[in-house]
């Protein structure tokens, strides 16, 4: 089965959830990044299909200059997707994949209050390829509040020909995001 949700992403949310916590010393950090995705696809003939998309990031940074850190984590996704068509049997499938990366991300000040960052990371596991790209753009209000905004593609790759039920996904999540950041 093959869904495209290729056309506005906010169309098809039925609900959505993105939290981001880091915390660092003066050259190491840790960080987590979690995000929750619940997508809703009715097409001709009263067939819909419901995406459930569960990402978690857990990751280490070290500062290897003031702006540029390398980074490495692990990448955990659940997804669940779910085929309903009136008068014919369901159809559902779930699929967890654990795979770890490495990358960068550079952190360019553009004033005292505004700073843009771009961040990249590939890796593998249970997918063939993972790969995160994210650029934001920060606006410090004050010490202890930001705003943030920016855009993300992850994008993940499987194709297993030797399992008993071949498997294969190819999916791409782009988009843009906006929050509100804290310092304490």
């Amino acid at each position: 089965m093959e869904t495209d949700f290729d056309t506005n992403i906010l169309d098809k949310l039925d609900a959505g959830f993105q939290g981001h916590y880091e915390g660092s010393g003066e050259r190491w950090g840790l960080g987590v990044d979690f995000t929750y995705l619940k997508l809703k696809d009715e097409r001709q003939a009263d067939i819909t299909t419901m995406t459930k998309a569960t990402l978690t990031d857990l990751f280490g940074f070290y500062r290897v200059i003031n702006n540029f850190h390398v980074l490495a984590g692990a990448r955990l996704a659940d997804l669940n997707i779910k085929l309903t068509n009136p008068g014919q049997a369901d159809a559902e499938g779930d699929r967890s994949l654990a795979d770890v990366y490495a990358g960068g991300r550079l952190i360019l000040p553009l004033s005292d209050s505004w700073s843009a960052s771009l961040r990249g990371d590939v890796g593998a596991g249970d997918s063939d390829l993972v790969w995160n790209a994210v650029a934001v753009l920060n606006w410090d209000i004050t010490r202890s509040i930001a705003m943030r905004g920016g855009y993300r593609w992850l994008n993940y790759e499987l194709e297993k020909e030797n399992d008993p039920l071949e498997s294969k996904l190819d999916m791409r999540l782009e988009g843009p995001f906006m929050g509100v950041g804290f310092r304490w």
